[in-house]
């Protein structure tokens, strides 16, 4: 009971209209925003965590309806991959055009990566602008099923590059997830 409550905690927190205005556009603003919202790193960076460990079909709903809202979804991955011990100069270095589908299947969250491929035709194989697929971070987090299905989804390239060359394969090797490298 205590994973599904803040599992919706997080997910109502990052919600908020306030993180509609999307990302930060400079260190300055980012700062007085984590300053302002101190529970947003941690929502943005473990309501998947929660999520997973005691899944609900209500907030599968909400998880679903915070993936699909762009603006929302692009102010949380701003703070989930800024460093932990973020240090001004580095609130633009993450990944762009990291969607759904990347965020779904970085947490595991095979459920939900079964709904956006299915009921929302979202793209199985888009890449972030490190050339990054769902895939690739399914794998680097070793979740097994989140692979699979991805595997299974018509039009996924398993081998896929990253602009630096890396694979799925190469991601799930280096962080010893044997059964996704299997």
């Amino acid at each position: 009971m205590g994973e599904r409550a803040i599992t919706e905690s997080c997910l109502t927190y990052l919600s908020f209209k306030i993180f509609g205005e999307g990302c930060c556009a400079n260190d300055e603003e980012f700062e007085a925003r984590l300053q302002l919202y101190p529970f947003l790193n941690y929502a943005a960076r473990h309501w998947g965590l929660h999520g997973r460990e005691h899944p609900s079909d209500e907030n599968e709903k909400l998880a679903l309806k915070f993936l699909l809202n762009d603006q929302n979804l692009a102010c949380s991955i701003q703070a989930m991959h800024t460093s932990e011990y973020y240090d001004t100069g580095y609130s633009q270095d993450f990944p762009k055009n990291l969607g759904a589908p990347h965020i779904a299947a970085s947490f595991g969250l095979d459920v939900l990566v079964r709904l956006l491929l299915t009921s929302k035709g979202v793209e199985p194989d888009s890449k972030d602008s490190n050339g990054r697929t769902p895939l690739s971070w399914a794998a680097e987090n070793g979740h097994e099923a989140v692979v699979r299905l991805l595997l299974a989804s018509k039009g996924v390239e398993p081998d896929s590059k990253n602009s630096v060359g890396r694979t799925p394969l190469s991601w799930a090797a280096e962080n010893g997830h044997e059964a996704v490298v299997r």
